[in-house]
């Protein structure tokens, strides 16, 4: 979807000529984006940080279940490697 979104953009190609002793002309391509496509790449990169967040913290969640699970076990001998399961 990003590479998407960074393709909608209309190509642009700019020329300059160099003042050097040459006096050759370089092209150099950009991409112009309207309203429309930044605001998309703001819900891109929101949608992102969410998702990732969210991943984050399921692997919290999982960490402190195991966690508690272990702690409030009455027979501490049976607690061992599948406290997670």
């Amino acid at each position: 979807y990003a590479l998407h979104l960074a393709s909608l953009g209309e190509l642009e190609v700019l020329e300059f000529t160099t003042n050097f002793n040459t006096g050759t002309e370089v092209a150099v391509r950009t991409f112009e984006f309207d309203t429309y496509v930044y605001r998309c790449a703001w819900y891109f990169l929101f949608c992102f940080f969410w998702t990732s967040s969210f991943i984050v913290a399921s692997g919290d969640l999982m960490v402190a279940l195991c966690f508690a699970k272990a702690y409030f076990e009455k027979d501490k001998s049976r607690v061992g490697s599948r406290a997670a399961l």
